[in-house]
């Protein structure tokens, strides 16, 4: 889209066009929403040269009816005029053709009351990620367990780690969170008390509880011995899988989301945000309870609260080029001053309108200190324990804080959204995160992936750990920050 070559886009399918389009709308045009468009002239010619050219490279347009209507709107606003055959049939199917789409088909044998002929079709159309993805569905419009369990030696690793950790964190009680990643941003949708009197995509305890059961089965047998002998940090049990890192962002030693770090006892946390090239940043603290129930800590709520518990310092200016501020957190009188908060979640604003992370230089992280005056120097710009801030959003999720476990927890999570403060959002679906290192930690996926373990690194094939010091020369070695061939761990078959 930057340099508007068509020969970038030899790889793309023509339905791949409409995600070019969401990418065009919010870095060209800086809106979220791909349905109301109002582009210049330049743009809406090279999105119709792109179109032209990927009709003709399509053998079938099925594919497309998925989003039939966005396509219909497209046309209409890039004003195309089709010049060849091909282009004809294409947009007489956009505009009013028969939807013949996998998605349709599903839907029609759901109406239909024959939901494994959907896991079938879906199947057939789209894998057997498909049918994972939609595995509550099935089960809640009768489908049976043995059924659909053919699905999972089917279906890739991630898929089923994912939907593993999704059950893991999840008891079916109470309104359910929706997430999703577009455009390297979360969205989530919280369910309404009318949806959820009228939602059906229900399942049993029992059957999530096998499901889990089934899958941990299926992974085992996939993953058995596929590493030898291996040497196993015990640091790894608190690392998470890297199945959801489409909106993280970068840094020196920024682990899987949901891993976590112990912490000392009796240390005061400070947590910190740095910013240039903008007039504020907002760092907030929200505070969670067993119910969900938000407590804020802001630069709204903290004027007339401050206490040996929680200290906010407000904006730390430092002349034109941008400032920081913190928060200092007494982790025991914290838990005394409030009992029934178990998270801390931490997260930045960009309070001026209209600006991104990716406009301006944020960095946010942590330290410890003794004391407050114990002499361990602050400067935010040199603090290790820090990353950089830059999603195309102007709202993020940083880290959290496991009260009962004396914890810290990695969420890095962008958010699609515009709030001016923390409070405004809801924290229901970072809950997944919290339980993703104790459903299945990169631990558990390394010892079943080894032939045998080994206290003596000497002696292994394959050395896992963060914390030892010097490795034997010739012998690889993985750590946590290693996200690609992690992933590639996942996915390999024995």
């Amino acid at each position: 889209a930057a340099t508007r070559d068509l020969r970038f886009a030899e790889g793309l399918d023509l339905n791949d066009l409409l995600k070019l389009t969401e990418r065009i709308q919010l870095e060209v045009y800086g809106s979220d929403n791909p349905k109301k468009l109002n582009w210049k002239n330049r743009d809406r010619k090279f999105l119709a040269a792109l179109i032209r050219d990927r009709v003709e490279a399509c053998a079938d347009f099925r594919d497309c009816f998925e989003k039939q209507a966005r396509w219909t709107g497209l046309l209409h606003h890039i004003h195309f005029v089709p010049e060849t055959e091909r282009e004809e049939v294409f947009c007489r199917a956009m505009r009013g053709g028969k939807n013949i789409s996998v998605w349709s088909a599903y839907e029609k044998a759901l109406v239909a009351r024959e939901p494994e002929r959907a896991a079938a079709v879906l199947a057939k159309g789209k894998g057997a990620g498909a049918v994972i993805r939609q595995l509550n569905c099935l089960l809640s419009r009768g489908a049976g367990v043995n059924e659909l369990a053919p699905y999972l030696k089917e279906s890739g690793s991630v898929p089923l780690v994912q939907l593993l950790l999704r059950y893991g964190a999840e008891d079916g009680s109470g309104r359910r969170t929706f997430s999703f990643t577009k455009l390297n941003l979360v969205r989530s949708h919280i369910e309404t008390e009318e949806e959820q009197k009228r939602r059906r995509s229900v399942i049993s305890e029992d059957i999530r509880l096998r499901m889990m059961s089934l899958i941990r089965e299926e992974l085992a047998r996939r993953w058995a011995g596929k590493l030898g002998t291996v040497y196993l940090g015990e640091e790894m049990k608190r690392i998470a899988l890297p199945v959801s890192e489409a909106s993280s962002q970068g840094g020196f030693g920024v682990l899987p989301k949901g891993s976590r770090l112990p912490l000392p006892e009796g240390k005061k946390l400070r947590a910190f945000t740095y910013w240039e090239k903008v007039h504020d940043i907002d760092l907030s603290v929200i505070g969670l309870d067993g119910e969900d129930r938000q407590t804020e800590f802001s630069w709204r709520t903290m004027a007339d609260s401050q206490s040996a518990a929680v200290t906010y310092s407000g904006d730390q200016t430092s002349g034109y080029k941008g400032g920081s501020e913190f928060f200092d957190i007494d982790l025991e009188a914290f838990r005394q001053e409030y009992p029934a908060v178990r998270y801390l979640i931490f997260c930045d604003n960009v309070f001026t309108s209209g600006v991104r992370f990716a406009d301006c230089v944020c960095r946010a992280g942590y330290m410890l200190r003794d004391t407050e005056d114990s002499g361990e120097v602050f400067e935010p710009k040199t603090v290790t324990s820090s990353y950089t801030v830059n999603c195309p959003s102007s709202f993020a999720y940083l880290f959290g804080l496991d009260l009962e476990r004396n914890e810290f927890v990695w969420l890095n999570s962008a958010v699609n959204g515009r709030a001016q403060v923390a409070g405004e959002t809801s924290l229901a679906h970072l809950k997944p995160l919290f339980n993703a290192a104790h459903t299945l930690s990169l631990y558990d996926m390394l010892r079943l992936q080894a032939s045998s373990l080994t206290d003596d690194p000497a002696k292994a094939d394959l050395i896992a750990s963060d914390s030892l010091a010097e490795a034997p020369e010739g012998i690889p070695r993985i750590r946590s920050c290693d996200t690609d061939r992690i992933l590639r761990l996942i996915e390999e078959k024995s």
